[in-house]
């Protein structure tokens, strides 16, 4: 199962010591998710997820993507 299927999670936390100014705009939570299909004996198809928690008026940032191994 951990073949096919795979979770992340994690947390960003921004600290500008320097002069206290909220410089990054992508903090906070983020997390996804890969779900994998072999197509052969080397070779597979999957499709990714991943969400990242924004400070900005966007309130987070949803990607998708796809992979082909031959």
């Amino acid at each position: 199962l951990k073949d096919l299927f795979q979770v992340r999670v994690g947390y960003k936390a921004f600290d500008n010591r320097a002069d206290d100014l909220g410089t990054s705009a992508i903090s906070g939570i983020c997390g996804g998710f890969s779900f994998n299909v072999p197509t052969s004996d080397e070779g597979s198809f999957a499709i990714d997820y991943s969400y990242r928690g924004t400070t900005s008026a966007f309130g987070g940032i949803h990607s998708i993507g796809v992979r082909i191994n031959l």
